[in-house]
């Protein structure tokens, strides 16, 4: 039947500058089950659920990269599948042919990922079984012309045990919904959280292929052009995750990094990192101010992260601040030791000699010290003073001329 549809309409002259990709796809979406008229093209039911998926559609291909191609998605038939309630819905796709260079793989991929990750919520409210998607363009021939219409046999097929793989198509499969797990990257176990996911923001799908490739991450890295490349690239390769979502650090810490490293960054990496266009704004971020310090540790903040409700998530990972670059580079013995190493004085913030750890509530997520100011004030040389006595024109700090 759709064999024929497409036979007829290729007597218009603007379809012959349209390539047609003959799709189906298995509906299993209980509130259209029970529609007794869905194989009546002229039914109520018929238009309500092809204007429904026929929107559905158009709105996916207006988000996908061959959006300047797309031109239609046409409904052809709603086929009730033997010895089951499922639905079989067949659809005719109708792209330019000379706007961009695509194939049957392409189109499987864009319908395949939105169904399996659910990226723009298009297919939110229909359940669409991703194993049954097929996808065939349809061949022009004399026969197409004549009586009979037709279409070629299908130039691939995907794997059923790996949905998403394409026979000869060079691309990954189509991840699976993001989960949080361990950092199981050995050179990256020093970040402050405990938890990432896959893909991570250069589209590796797990540590093992990372690792095939780490050699250009750690000539970067080698090269010294920026202090803190290895917590940058560590952010990038295991990012945070939170409640199933990736955390990317902040978008001033990657211009910071490419203005130090841009000479040094190999090509394979200049796409991903040139221009920082995929990294956010530090609004509401977490910085990494001092997780490793004695205010807060680690399985705290994880804990309470994990737990929160209350808390939104953050949109980046700020830069680590200077007491924890300090700490990074093992100079600890500059930490809480009365002097200012740092312009922003992180590193006499917390200390036990002005105020007792067990009288100070821990830092804030995501706040800075100055904001976290509590009781007394650090002179520097471990003089402390009430909160009070500052800035009243009296100078109370011993060590101030």
């Amino acid at each position: 039947m759709s064999g024929i549809y497409y036979g007829l309409n290729l007597f218009d002259g603007h379809q012959l500058k349209e390539r047609i990709f003959k799709t189906q796809f298995v509906l299993r979406d209980p509130e259209f089950l029970n529609a007794n008229n869905l194989e009546n093209s002229e039914s109520i039911e018929f238009r309500t659920l092809a204007d429904l998926l026929t929107n559905k559609i158009h709105q996916l291909f207006q988000h996908s990269n061959i959006r300047d191609s797309f031109v239609k998605a046409e409904i052809i038939a709603f086929e009730r599948k033997r010895n089951s309630s499922d639905i079989v819905v067949h659809l005719n796709l109708n792209l330019l042919s000379n706007r961009s260079n695509f194939d049957a793989a392409d189109i499987y991929l864009i319908l395949a990922e939105e169904i399996i990750n659910n990226r723009y919520k298009i297919f939110n409210s229909l359940s669409i079984d991703h194993n049954s998607i097929d996808v065939q363009e349809r061949r022009r021939s004399m026969k197409d012309f004549g009586m009979g219409g037709g279409s070629a046999p299908n130039p691939w097929t995907y794997k059923a045990m790996y949905p998403g793989l394409l026979e000869g198509l060079r691309s990954d499969p189509v991840p699976a919904p993001r989960r949080c797990g361990p950092i199981n990257l050995n050179y990256c176990h020093f970040l402050s959280y405990n938890h990432t996911s896959y893909p991570n923001y250069f589209r590796h799908q797990n540590s093992s292929v990372i690792e095939d490739e780490f050699i250009i991450y750690k000539e970067l890295i080698d090269s010294e052009c920026y202090s803190l490349s290895k917590e940058f690239l560590c952010n990038l390769l295991q990012p945070e995750c939170q409640n199933d979502r990736m955390i990317l650090p902040c978008k001033d810490f990657c211009l910071d990094f490419v203005k130090n490293c841009q000479k040094w960054i190999p090509e394979k990496l200049q796409k991903e990192l040139a221009s920082c266009y995929m990294f956010t704004e530090d609004d509401d971020a977490f910085e990494e101010d001092l997780w490793a310090t004695n205010a807060v540790n680690k399985h705290n903040r994880n804990h309470w992260s994990s737990t929160s409700s209350d808390r939104s998530l953050p949109s980046c990972r700020r830069k680590p601040n200077c007491a924890t670059v300090l700490r990074l580079k093992s100079q600890h013995h500059k930490i809480c030791d009365g002097i200012f190493d740092c312009e922003d004085q992180s590193d006499e913030v917390g200390c036990s000699y002005c105020n007792p750890l067990q009288s100070n509530p821990p830092l804030a997520i995501g706040s800075s010290p100055s904001s976290n100011r509590i009781e007394q004030y650090h002179c520097g040389d471990r003089q402390c003073i009430s909160y009070n006595l500052t800035c009243d024109s009296i100078k109370d700090c011993q060590n101030v001329n």
